[in-house]
């Protein structure tokens, strides 16, 4: 059995982070270490929370073990998503350079979305740019991060294709792409590996209020399809298509949260029901 570390943000109710991740990780078969940078109530969607933010010699102190138990060597991959400032993203460099150089490193730049803006504090742009996204295998960011990132203003998709080439990453996800040659009743992901270019538009759900956490959900399933032996094309099409069941038992379920637990026996198939196109 493999196994994978996450670090990324705990919530005791509801579905974001690793609340999602370790979940949809261990579902798919794998041993997961779980890492949180914070617990809180409920996510900050909601307005209102309670909880903390782990301080650095916290989460050190959980690594420092973790390696002199020898419990880092043993990890096949590592994931993390929303760090939420500097130090927590030295920590990100800390596992990097503790675990095996041969594990696949996943990052998700968590940092804000359209209409949101930024969520996290000043410093965390520049370390994920100059630091930990060149440490990265994988990245995942949503539109608004990779815009941020890359500091490309992206209308089309042919901006799309320069920002994520600027940033030379082995393989690149890009979530919650909206742009003009996606239909308004579709929203689409784009892989991009060896040099080219997939997209995969899915029907796109009407809520009152979308739920948090999807961004959560993609890194994680795309990880593991890739840790079960998928190539990346055809873990891209499973990602695409565990996010289509996950999104639409959620808006059935008409609540706030991803149906994470409800639409499980769907997602876990690791199914394609969506094509990618070269683009």
């Amino acid at each position: 059995m493999k196994t994978i570390l996450s670090l990324q943000s705990h919530v005791t109710y509801g579905y974001v982070g690793n609340r999602v991740a370790s979940f949809i990780l261990q579902r798919l078969g794998f041993d997961v270490i779980v890492l949180n940078t914070v617990q809180f109530s409920n996510h900050t969607g909601y307005g209102a929370w309670s909880g903390d933010v782990f301080s650095k010699d916290h989460l050190e102190g959980i690594i420092d073990h973790l390696h002199n138990t020898g419990r880092l060597e043993e990890t096949h991959a590592f994931l993390t998503g929303y760090l939420g400032d500097p130090q927590t993203a030295d920590l990100a460099l800390k596992v990097r350079n503790l675990i095996p150089e041969t594990s696949m490193y996943v990052c998700d730049p968590v940092m804000g979305d359209v209409g949101r803006g930024f969520f996290v504090r000043e410093g965390i742009l520049e370390k994920f740019q100059k630091d930990v996204v060149p440490r990265a295998c994988i990245i995942t960011p949503n539109l608004f991060e990779l815009e941020a990132l890359s500091q490309i203003t992206i209308q089309n998709l042919e901006d799309l294709k320069k920002a994520v080439t600027m940033l030379e990453r082995k393989m690149t996800l890009v979530t919650s792409v909206d742009l003009p040659e996606v239909s308004p009743e579709k929203i689409a992901m784009v892989l991009s590996f060896g040099g080219e270019f997939y997209m995969i538009s899915t029907p796109r759900f009407q809520v009152n209020i979308p739920p948090n956490g999807a961004g959560d959900a993609v890194s994680a399933f795309f990880l593991g399809f890739l840790q079960q032996g998928d190539e990346p094309l055809r873990a891209f099409q499973k990602t695409a298509t565990a996010m289509h069941y996950l999104f639409e038992k959620t808006f059935a379920w008409k609540e706030r949260e991803l149906a994470l637990i409800h639409a499980q026996d769907k997602w876990s198939k690791g199914e394609i029901l969506f094509n990618a196109m070269r683009i």
